[in-house]
Parts: structure tokens; C-alpha cells; sequence
């Protein structure tokens, strides 16, 4: 459609609904600045006399302040719904509150409350009607059509020929994810700019499609022996450290005095969410091991990590309701929740990897190669959808069914089983037995792999899209505070944790003749005793580094509801919120990101052989294979991949 239509109803529209609410708001919409000069980027303060106004001039209000206030089209959408369901719905309030069973608004749709004024609901309805089918009538049908696809195929070649150029001129300074946020913020800005397209973030696309394939390849790639060997430090940092890190960053942001407490807490549970892709890619290109304490505790943070931040955000978003005071009750049933979304989904991961596992022995020799690597990926999906329907953390409930599939199904060389005696016996699981046929296992980790990488190429062209936007509020002192808490705050919580960690695993040192000069954790045949992992200064600045901000955080900022003046839930910052979390996920990106490779050369980690079941030869190519045959998967030629996948051979293809 024309937007210039649009642009003139929108105007029209809240013209007429300011005229309705002048006399009755007569201290203005906005906040005033000290100097008394009015913001027009600052959110609606909250008014005292709310209770004494009317039914018909709060829901102006509300909506007038939906308008205003929503950060894109998504959130004036979602907001106009809610406002309707609480108005013109002839629901209780404990349904009112539960967005997936809202109405969009029909024609004709109005069962007034029987204890509210039928004329002023009736005009109220006719409003919110209005402007949600000036705004959100045609955004699904939009979607999904011709022009948006062709635009997201073309993103794509683009991103990848970035991709491909910046390893082929070797351009240290800029780390691939960061090409393609670059290619989204451009091409973002000429669909908004020059076409007019008005493009939002969907952030249940990116939880519900595009992150699972990302973190069950991490799950499933991981070295087990050697994350089992530290996964005390893991859990220190991923767990602890997130809670640290959440909290410093939450002091500094309310030190502007703007943010409440709640803001701040949410904003510090996000932003402490690290995605240290760049960092991986670059340790894999300089040499780095999969089986050293450098990679591992990088990898394995990141793993955890995401997890932690999830639970942890979701809970204290229910603090943003105006009803709800934060007293011990409220405080201990938000950590009782924790734990029992984290147990919970680990269970359901644990079940469904041994139903999983038990599939694939009964139907073992039964299924096509290339039905076993379909089945393999649809499969681990399934514990994070189940988590998502109930409530609980889909990330948690993925990452164990990544381990599981790992150990059980593929039977990996590096797996050690101690793990899984309970499962041995239950599965009558051999040392070295696999359940997938010679080909399936060979080409698993490669479909799992191309997967992953499509999904992260999406990820990144679809953050910079949204990254920058004209209508967050850009306050220069909150973004700075953003930015400096992140970054000080990830310095704080590595130094602090690595002293506690190395002072505590000292005392529990009983052995000799481990390596620790460069973190590089070295076996000794005949050791009974485990190995202390000393984590020293070269190893904390790697760490430090590698807490780059990604998707995830934006993610979770879009999942911040909008203020409702008719129930008080939601948060009236959610537009400053995302100019922080777009500029962190910036400065860290580029500016460590694009570090990293420095770094490491002047800590003399880069040349280093690789010799992990991940290894590479000479000439840097990967010589992995699933089946550790030496040969990859990766580097075979497509007729031979297709003829082993299928069955057939090259002239019968052909």
C-alpha cells in the first residue's frame, strides 16, 4: 500500500484522540526536563489521578500512549489488542491477562463489560477498532509475500559473498557476524528510506525458529570429554556469573536516576546474554584446540549461558506490573520459579533423548540414510517446542537433548560414559555403538552444521535490520552507561570469579604435573586424581573478550511488554531499553569482535597445532569426520555426498 494514506489517517486519528483528552490531561503527554522544556522521546509518566478519570478518557490515554511509545509496528499491534481485550471483552481479569487468547478486533465485535458504561466502552472500542485496521490489519498477509522473500534470498547471497570476502582478503578487523549486521542496517535502511516499508522485529521468529538449529549444534559439537572436565568453571561462570554480571550492570544503568528498578534488572539480565561467535571462529582459525581450556570455557559459557539469562529475564518481567510489590513472598517464589523451569527442562530433555535414543535402536538397520539424518534433526527439536508450550526454558531442554543424542545415538570417540551408566543399562548401550548406519553418522554433523550456519547468517542480517531505528529513544547518557556497565561489568565478573575459582581448586590441588602456563589443560597418564585447571591472566582476557552481545539480547528487550495504562503491566522505557541494547550489541561486536584476532597473536595463542577430534591439518582444511575416519564430510565433493546420502551411484545419478 501507499504509506502516505496511512501517515495522514494516523494523524487524523491521534489528532482527534488528543482533542478528546486535552481537557482532562492538562499537564501534558510528555515529561518536562528540569529546564522545563518538554522531550517529545521521553515515555508518559505515570498520573496519580488515574482512578478518578473516566472509562472513556483512560482508554484514550491508553491508547494515545500505545501510539506514542511503541518502538515499531509489533509492539503498537500488540499493544492495541491488549487494550481492547481489557476494554471491549467481556472476559475476567485473569484471562484479560493472557496474551496468546486475544481477539483481534472484528467488526462488530463489542461484549461490553456489565459493569462498565456501555457508551463510553462503545466509543473506546470504536477507536481502538480503528486504529488497530489502519495499522495491524495486513500485517500477517504481508509477511510472508513475493518481495519479502525475494529481498531475504538476496540479504542473504549478499551476506554470504561478505562473509566469503572478508576471510578471502583477510580482513582481521571485521568479524563476519559484523559484515552481516552491516549488510542488514543497509539494506534496512533503503526498505524503510526508500521504499517505505514498514519492517519490525518478530522476536518469536528468532526463539522459535531460528535459535534452536543454532544451539543444538553447539550442544552437539562440543568435545564431552573435555566440557565434563570443566564443567565446574563452566557452571561458575554461566551460572554465578550471569547472576554477577546482571547485577553490576543493573547498579550502573539506575545510577542515571531514569530507570527503575525493574528496567534495570531486565535490561542487566539481557545484556549479560554473551554470543561469542566471532570469537570461536577467530580461536578455530588461529589454531586453538576444541579440547583446550581456552575454547571449552568459552564454548561452554555460551552454552549455559543463554539459558541462565532466559529464566532469569523471564522472571523478573513480572516485577513490571504496578500491582506488584517486590517483598519476600514475590521475591522467594521468583527464585523457586528459577529452579523449577531449570530442573523441569532438563527433565524433558532427559526424556525425550532416551525416547529418542530408544527409536533409533528398535528401527536400527531399518531407515534410509537419509531418512536417519531427517529423523535425527526433527527429533531434536521436539523437547524444545514441548518446554515452549508449558512455559519452561526451550534453550535448557535443547542443550541436554544435544548431549543425549550426542552420547547415546552417534556414540561419539570422545564421549566418556561414566556419564551415562544409568543409561547404559537401561539401553544395553555397547562402549562404542552407534545407532545410525556408517553414512548417516558421516553426514549428520554436516546437515546439523549447514543448518546452524544458515540460521546465524539469518540471525545477524536480521539483527541489523532493526538494530537502528528513528523511533527508539537514542538518550546519550543512558547509552553510555549501557555500554561502559556491560563492558566493566564482564571485566568484573571474569576477574573476580577466575580468583575465587583458582584459590578454591587450589585447595583441592592433591597432584602434580599439570601445565598450566598457558591454561592448556595436559593429561598424565596414571593420575588418579583429577587435574587442577588453574585459569590464569592470558586465559581471563580471552575470556573477557569473547562476552560479545548478539541476537539474543534483542530478542529479549522485544519481549519487554509495552505500558499498559489500563492494567499497569509493562514498562514505559522499552524504547530507551532497545537503544541500549542496539548500541551494546555494536560497541561489542566491533570493537572486541574485531580485536580478538590481535589479541590472541600478541598472548601467543595463534599457530597452535589442533589435535582435538575437531582437528585440521597443515593447511588449515578440517580433516574431521563424524565417524573419525579422518576424512570431511565437509570438503567432499557433492556427488559423492549426495550418492552416499541416497543410495546411488554417480551414473545412476546423473
Amino acid at each position: 500500500k501507499n504509506p502516505m494514506p496511512q501517515s495522514r489517517n494516523r494523524i487524523v486519528l491521534i489528532g482527534s484522540i488528543l482533542l478528546g483528552i486535552l481537557p482532562s490531561v492538562h499537564a501534558g503527554i510528555f515529561w518536562a526536563r528540569e529546564d522545563g522544556a518538554s522531550d517529545p522521546a521521553s515515555p508518559i509518566p505515570p498520573k496519580d489521578d488515574d482512578v478518578h478519570k473516566s472509562l472513556e478518557e483512560i482508554c484514550r490515554e491508553s491508547v494515545v500512549s500505545i501510539l506514542v511509545n511503541a518502538t515499531d509496528a509489533n509492539d503498537e499491534c500488540d499493544g492495541l489488542l491488549r487494550a481492547y481485550t481489557d476494554i471491549c471483552l467481556e472476559d475476567d481479569l485473569a484471562e484479560a491477562e493472557r496474551p496468546q487468547e486475544r481477539q483481534a478486533p472484528q467488526e462488530g465485535l463489542r461484549l461490553l463489560k456489565h459493569d462498565a458504561d456501555e457508551k463510553e466502552s462503545l466509543i473506546c472500542c470504536h477507536i481502538i477498532e480503528d486504529v488497530y485496521r489502519d495499522h495491524c490489519d495486513d500485517r500477517s498477509s504481508h509477511e510472508l509475500t513475493d518481495q519479502n522473500l525475494l529481498l531475504a534470498i538476496f540479504v542473504l547471497l549478499i551476506c554470504g559473498s561478505v562473509r566469503s570476502a572478508i576471510r578471502r582478503f583477510e580482513i582481521h578487523f571485521l568479524p563476519e557476524v559484523a559484515g552481516c549486521i552491516l549488510v542488514g542496517v543497509l539494506v534496512g535502511m533503503a526498505a524503510e528510506g526508500m521504499l517505505g516499508w514498514n519492517i519490525f522485529f518478530d522476536e518469536r521468529l528468532f526463539l522459535r525458529v531460528l535459535l534452536p538449529p543454532i544451539v543444538f549444534h553447539a550442544a552437539l559439537s562440543i568435545d564431552k570429554r573435555a566440557f565434563r572436565k570443566h564443567l565446574a568453571p563452566i557452571l561458575w561462570y554461566a551460572a554465578v556469573g550471569t547472576v554477577l554480571s546482571s547485577a553490576l550492570v543493573a547498579c550502573v544503568v539506575h545510577l542515571e536516576g531514569t530507570l527503575p528498578w525493574p528496567e534495570s534488572l531486565a535490561f542487566g539480565a539481557l545484556i549479560s546474554s554473551v554470543d561469542p561467535v566471532a570469537t570461536l571462529a577467530v580461536l578455530q582459525a588461529v589454531g586453538v584446540d576444541e579440547t583446550d581450556t581456552l575454547y571449552v570455557l568459552i564454548f561452554g559459557e555460551a552454552l549455559l549461558n543463554d539459558a541462565v539469562t532466559i529464566v532469569l529475564f523471564q522472571n523478573i518481567v513480572t516485577f513490571m506490573d504496578d500491582a506488584v510489590a517486590a517483598d519476600s513472598h514475590v521475591v522467594g517464589r521468583a527464585v523457586w520459579e528459577f529452579f523449577k523451569i531449570v530442573s523441569g527442562s532438563c527433565l524433558v530433555g532427559v526424556l525425550v533423548g532416551g525416547a529418542s535414543t530408544l527409536y533409533f535402536r528398535v528401527l536400527y538397520g531399518w531407515q534410509a540414510p537419509m531418512i536417519e539424518v531427517l529423523l535425527f534433526f526433527i527429533w531434536s527439536l521436539i523437547p524444545y517446542y514441548i518446554c515452549d508450550c508449558i512455559g519452561w526454558s526451550g534453550i535448557v531442554a535443547i542443550v541436554v537433548m544435544g548431549f543425549f543424542m550426542d552420547m547415546c545415538v552417534i556414540g561419539s570417540e570422545s564421549t566418556d560414559y561414566s556419564l551415562i551408566k544409568l543409561f547404559k543399562r537401561t539401553f544395553s548401550m555397547k562402549s562404542n555403538e552407534r545407532l545410525l548406519s556408517e553414512i548417516g553418522t558421516r553426514h549428520v554433523r554436516f546437515v546439523v552444521e549447514v543448518v546452524s550456519t544458515l540460521m546465524e547468517t539469518i540471525v545477524f542480517a536480521y539483527l541489523g535490520l532493526f538494530i537502528f531505528s528513528p523511533r527508539f529513544h537514542w538518550n546519550k547518557y543512558l547509552i553510555t552507561l549501557a555500554c561502559v556497565g556491560s563492558v566493566l561489568s564482564r571485566g568484573i565478573m571474569v576477574a573476580l570469579l577466575s580468583m575465587f575459582y583458582n584459590v578454591i581448586d587450589k585447595c583441592h590441588d592433591v597432584c602434580r604435573g599439570s601445565s598450566t602456563e598457558t591454561g592448556v589443560l595436559q593429561d598424565e597418564p596414571g593420575q588418579r586424581c583429577k587435574e587442577p585447571i588453574v585459569i590464569n591472566r592470558k586465559v581471563q582476557l580471552v575470556l573477557f573478550f569473547s562476552g560479545l552481545r548478539g541476537a539474543m539480547s534483542f530478542a529479549l528487550v522485544e519481549n519487554i511488554p509495552l505500558y499498559d495504562v489500563l492494567t499497569g503491566i509493562g514498562s514505559r522505557y522499552k524504547a530507551e531499553l532497545k537503544a541500549m541494547t542496539s548500541s551494546t550489541i555494536f560497541v561489542t561486536i566491533f570493537l572486541f569482535g574485531g580485536s580478538t584476532l590481535y589479541l590472541l597473536d600478541a598472548l601467543g595463542f595463534a599457530g597452535q597445532p589442533r589435535s582435538g577430534r575437531h582437528g585440521a591439518n597443515t593447511n588449515g582444511t578440517d580433516t574431521n569426520s563424524a565417524d573419525g575416519d579422518g576424512g570431511s564430510c565437509l570438503m567432499d565433493p557433492l556427488l559423492e555426498n549426495t550418492e552416499s546420502l541416497v543410495g546411488l551411484n554417480n551414473t545412476e545419478l546423473l
